[in-house]
């Protein structure tokens, strides 16, 4: 049981920090919430995207196949980091089939959930699965991250009495889970020497792990060419302040609260990932919000084209292209950075 395995590590450390405590949660090999547990769709803790509408995968596989068929690509990866239940990779293959069914790809993941990978396999028995974000075959690569960054553990900084200090997760005097403050860890104040603005009792978020991942991707595509898309919600610009929050049956919960039973998310810092692939001179860079990217690869074309095909089905498609692209619901709130390599 993971709260048991965190309160052994408070228990014997004092604290345990924010993204070690994330990490378990998240991760444990035999406990974890992402390695067991059914976790999308009305019946999980969250819907995706793609969940929504055939109409979101549609919309990233014209993006991908745009710079295919521009570039003469013949032989290229299909890659899906955090692809769950593989309704993404359904859409995707989908349309690629549609297009030109002589397309030369094979199909990779990053999944650690075993339940996701068994129904992915049955799909795709050729499908491989990776732990690693650098040892895809050394083709073209076109590479989709919907809502899989804001799920990696990330670490708080909070500026105290004018010292650098992590957030943590300990035990009060009564033996309940609370957060406190602590001793940052070097590496952390490392990282935070060049964030010379953080003021007092303002945060920092950083994840070291997506900034590990995001640099592996760049060097392997940088090397052997590639188009990658991130799809999370977050801001443009650092906001210090905490954006963590949990989900549990699909609503927002106490993030102590059903630890190791709910997903623990956070919002993107955009600017810092554009940093780290800025390092790497792409040829192209872009960050939009998810409403401007569907419109500009059809989707509201393609739901007229469904519409006309289904009318009795008129109000449901509606109803998931507002949902997509509303300022309101996902539209604003949604942001996809473009990368082409």
């Amino acid at each position: 049981m993971i709260e048991q395995k965190i309160r052994e590590i408070i228990n014997n450390s004092d604290f345990i920090y924010l993204d070690d405590f994330i990490k378990i949660c998240h991760q444990d090999k035999s406990d974890g919430y992402y390695r067991r547990k059914e976790m999308i769709g009305i019946d999980g803790d969250f819907i995706t995207s793609p969940e929504i509408s055939q109409l979101f995968g549609e919309a990233v596989s014209l993006c991908f196949l745009d710079q295919i068929l521009k570039e003469n690509i013949k032989k290229f990866n299909l890659i899906e980091l955090g692809p769950g239940r593989g309704t993404l990779l359904k859409d995707l293959n989908r349309t690629f089939k549609t297009i030109n069914n002589k397309f030369d790809y094979t199909i990779h993941t990053n999944e650690i959930n075993n339940n996701y990978l068994k129904q992915i396999k049955a799909i795709y028995p050729k499908c491989i699965n990776h732990t690693e974000f650098n040892n895809y075959p050394t083709n073209y690569s076109a590479i989709v991250a919907n809502e899989f960054f804001d799920a990696l553990p990330i670490r708080q900084v909070i500026m105290k009495n004018l010292q650098i200090q992590e957030i943590g997760v300990t035990l009060d005097r009564k033996g309940k889970l609370i957060f406190d403050h602590f001793q940052a860890r070097d590496d952390t104040k490392h990282f935070m020497a060049r964030q010379t603005d953080l003021k007092e009792g303002q945060i920092y978020e950083f994840s070291p792990d997506t900034n590990k991942i995001l640099d592996d991707l760049c060097r392997f595509l940088k090397k052997h060419r590639g188009h990658l898309l991130i799809f999370d919600y977050g801001f443009l610009n650092t906001s210090y302040a905490d954006t963590l929050q949990s989900l549990y049956k699909n609503k927002k919960s106490n993030l102590l609260d059903n630890i190791g039973y709910q997903d623990i998310t956070y919002h993107i810092n955009f600017h810092e990932l554009k940093t780290i692939i800025k390092k790497f001179e792409p040829r192209m860079i872009n960050l939009c919000s998810q409403s401007k990217f569907l419109e500009r690869n059809g989707i509201h074309e393609r739901a007229s084209d469904l519409i006309k095909r289904n009318p009795s089905q008129r109000d449901n498609i509606e109803n998931q292209v507002h949902r997509l692209t509303n300022k309101k619901e996902m539209g604003e709130l949604f942001k996809v950075l473009e990368v082409l390599f």
